[in-house]
């Protein structure tokens, strides 16, 4: 129990310091030592965690774009870096955890979108931007998922989706 506590303070102040990569290990590795708390207090922490542990993944992957841009031409599938596909993950985990509501859902969804989105995994990102313009048409992000949706469907040349995306975004 104690040790559950202290790996989210630590994490806390190492965000603080921006190691944001050993901030983010910790917040992850309070999630593993108590996934399912019946404690109310440790349940609060557990969902902070997982937020946390987004925001710090996120400021990790921020330095590595800046450093080097990921190439965003063509329409074939790339491999998603490593650190990318750990802010997926922890995206997941906290979907997962605060049970697909709250007001940081549809942000984390998108981020999530976005990443699938830059490397082509548009088997993947479609369906977020569709899910995020159905669900939650007065989000900031809605206008640009329904863009980047189409986008994805006029890219692959899916004409058929393109025109039943269209059609389903105007009935909205």
């Amino acid at each position: 129990n104690y040790v559950f506590f202290m790996h989210f303070y630590y994490a806390e102040v190492l965000y603080k310091l921006e190691d944001f990569l050993a901030a983010a290990r910790n917040y992850d590795r309070v999630l593993e030592i108590n996934p399912s708390p019946k404690d109310k207090k440790q349940k609060k922490l557990v969902i902070a965690a997982a937020e946390e542990s987004v925001r710090s993944y996120d400021e990790v992957v921020k330095d590595l774009d800046r450093a080097n841009p990921p190439d965003v031409s063509g329409v074939d599938k790339k491999s998603i870096p490593a650190i990318k596909q750990d802010l997926i993950a922890a995206c997941q985990r906290y979907i997962k955890y605060a049970g697909g509501v709250g007001e940081k859902i549809v942000e984390i969804r998108y981020k999530m979108a976005r990443i699938y989105y830059t490397y082509n995994h548009f088997d993947k990102a479609a369906p977020a931007f569709n899910d995020i313009v159905a669900n939650h048409p007065k989000s900031d992000v809605a206008c640009y998922s329904a863009n980047l949706a189409l986008d994805i469907y006029a890219g692959v040349k899916n004409f058929r989706a393109l025109k039943k995306a269209s059609r389903t975004y105007l009935d909205n």
